[in-house]
């Protein structure tokens, strides 16, 4: 069967309902479709499982875990989104862990520069920036979702 939008041949097709009328759409333009604020009715058309493992759309979304190298490509638009939420979520915490790294090391020399018996102007100064920074800092970490 073919798309309603883009007119591509397509495996796995949805039923989208919208003001009443039935529309059937591929995983891609249901994504644009959802994207775009639409609501909508939508329900799977085909039998959606990859044809080289049998692993089902439902399970992949469920646990994460592909079934083979094949569901990815077959159930290549209805998981882009899903794949870059996981992605994203992977980036916040990486950037999370670098910045409580950072946290860590302005902390130390913090310390290092307090346990001096005289500090000198310079060192004043830059205890007020590590002040500065470690504030940016902790104010970044609870940004991170």
């Amino acid at each position: 069967m073919k798309c309603e939008r883009c007119k591509k041949e397509n495996k796995n097709l949805y039923t989208y309902t919208y003001k009443g009328e039935p529309h059937i759409l591929c995983g891609e333009c249901i994504d644009v479709v959802r994207h775009a604020g639409f609501d909508a009715d939508l329900s799977l058309k085909t039998d959606d499982k990859c044809p080289a493992c049998g692993t089902r759309l439902a399970a992949i979304r469920r646990s994460g875990y592909l079934g083979c190298a094949s569901c990815l490509d077959y159930f290549k638009g209805q998981l882009m989104h899903v794949v870059d939420k996981m992605q994203n979520h992977v980036i916040f915490q990486e950037e999370k862990r670098i910045t409580e790294i950072k946290a860590i090391l302005l902390e130390n020399e913090f310390y290092a520069i307090t346990e001096k018996e005289e500090l000198t102007a310079a060192d004043e100064a830059r205890l007020e920036e590590i002040k500065k920074q470690l504030a940016a800092l902790e104010i970044k970490v609870r940004q991170c979702p």
